[in-house]
């Protein structure tokens, strides 16, 4: 999976985990065929 906030690339591998201000623009996707499953948390205030 690749994260891209502020249009600096993250890329994340099986059990990798990230954590940023979603104030910033965000997007994220799966850069190959496999499977990619991934579990967001989000805790106030930024709802």
């Amino acid at each position: 999976m690749v994260v891209i906030i502020a249009g600096k690339r993250h890329i994340l591998h099986e059990g990798d985990s990230i954590y940023f201000d979603s104030s910033k623009a965000h997007v994220y996707e799966n850069y190959d065929d496999d499977e990619c499953i991934s579990i967001w948390a989000m805790t106030p205030p930024s709802w």
